[in-house]
């Protein structure tokens, strides 16, 4: 038996409740957004780059492999994850411009 996880019940909850609140198109519309802003940036500065009309990114840095940028990325507090020699990148609409860029400072 055993008892209902009570705390992920509620975190559910409260998880759902702001993406109502924020209202399922305005969450899309600002995913799409940050995801073309990484895009377009990362060309600019010479990464290669992969993903479409998505939030979900792929990048390549010129110079470095996805593995050590993950691992520098993630002593900043800041969560990819390397995969396939790429590193995959997926911001959600409760992220700025500004958290989004930082990813292609490594």
């Amino acid at each position: 038996r055993g008892s209902q996880n009570i705390l992920g019940i509620a975190a559910l909850s409260e998880g759902v409740g702001l993406l109502l609140e924020a209202g399922p198109r305005a969450v899309e519309k600002r995913v799409l957004e940050l995801g073309e802003v990484l895009r377009a940036e990362a060309r600019a500065r010479g990464w290669e780059v992969r993903g479409g009309r998505s939030g979900i990114t792929a990048l390549k840095h010129p110079k470095l492999p996805s593995e050590e940028l993950a691992a520098r990325l993630k002593e900043r507090g800041i969560a990819v994850s390397a995969r396939q020699g790429w590193l995959r990148v997926s911001p959600h609409f409760y992220n700025t411009e500004e958290e989004v860029l930082s990813v292609l400072t490594p």
